[in-house]
């Protein structure tokens, strides 16, 4: 998946879903820009990083999970609503205290939601 339409699109998708599901979690209203590093981390342990090039650069998985998101909505796939559960039903006893601690939970969340995914497609 090497559309950058999808990817713009599913940035802002992946950090509304996360922001959402976030705010779920603790209680409050936030919002979070989710890295590359988080993405690129959850993507490597799912099936889906063996159709990637090795070459690519952490920048390229991250585009490579929004770009994915962004399909699997535009499809009906799967739900923003699904999806962001998802993110919350992981991310809502995690541990928010240090940023270190919000990549970690937030990295298991995005792998639950890659698998999720991977309901959709064939792998």
């Amino acid at each position: 998946m090497q559309d950058k339409g999808l990817a713009k699109l599913g940035d802002n998708l992946v950090n509304l879903l996360y922001s959402i599901a976030k705010s779920r979690a603790i209680g409050e209203p936030t919002g979070w820009k989710v890295s590359a590093k988080v993405l690129s981390t959850a993507l490597k342990q799912s099936p889906f990083y063996k159709v990637i090039p090795r070459r690519a650069s952490m920048h390229d998985l991250g585009d490579f999970f929004e770009a994915l998101c962004a399909h699997a909505w535009l499809t009906k796939a799967m739900t923003l609503n699904e999806m962001q559960e998802i993110l919350y039903l992981t991310m809502k006893e995690g541990n928010f205290s240090t940023r270190k601690n919000e990549e970690i939970v937030a990295g298991e969340a995005f792998f639950q939601l890659l698998n999720g995914l991977r309901k959709n497609y064939d792998f």
